[in-house]
């Protein structure tokens, strides 16, 4: 199980078929993590940014939209269904 972005429903899920596979489950929410530790979550951006910036790593980018397209890139999100980044391009 992974997010839930797309806005699918919610896939159940049979806790003894967990516990009866000697399986287990774990979530994390960046949201919810950042208000009990600011400083962790935004020491860890900066380090994401910094490997990006040097290119060790990489986002895929679906699309760049001109700020004048905003509504376009909008839609896009509202309709579920994107893989990547959706970046504005704000000036020349």
């Amino acid at each position: 199980m992974l997010g839930n972005a797309s806005g699918e429903e919610d896939v159940p899920q049979s806790s003894n078929e967990i516990w009866l596979s000697n399986k287990s489950l774990k979530g994390f929410n960046i949201g919810g993590y950042s208000q009990f530790a600011p400083a962790e979550v935004g020491q860890a951006a900066k380090e994401a940014l910094r490997l990006l910036a040097s290119g060790e790593i990489r986002a895929e980018v679906l699309g760049v939209f001109p700020l004048e397209k905003a509504s376009e890139a909008h839609e896009l999100l509202e309709e579920k269904n994107t893989v990547g980044k959706l970046l504005l391009k704000v000036g020349e």
